[in-house]
């Protein structure tokens, strides 16, 4: 069993959507690695998705649209869409995922 472990150096963001609201992306490396979706106007878990093995770091793209998590474990991205918190797509990458960064370019 692997350690639980949040790691609080999470991005917020505000989410696009018809009532917009500040969320955090916080990854979690625990049995079901996934990322949890925090209100911070409320500071409670909204929503739980499920990405790679061992979840590391994430990063928001400049349009808030999708969050990309680096997987060390699991050798991938994954990208998430925040309209609907659900993986759009996971990218493989050759090696352990650390870090994440978008340009805003």
């Amino acid at each position: 069993m692997k350690p639980f472990v949040y790691w609080l150096a999470a991005s917020c963001l505000m989410v696009a959507s018809a009532e917009a609201r500040p969320l955090a992306y916080v990854t979690v490396q625990n049995d079901e690695d996934v990322v949890v979706v925090i209100d911070t106007a409320t500071n409670s878990v909204i929503d739980s998705v499920g990405v790679g093995s061992y979840p590391h770091g994430v990063a928001v793209t400049p349009d808030r649209a999708r969050v990309y998590v680096a997987n060390s474990l699991g050798n991938s991205v994954s990208v998430i869409e925040t309209a609907t918190n659900t993986v759009a797509t996971t990218i493989p990458i050759g090696g352990k995922a650390f870090g994440v960064a978008i340009t805003p370019d």
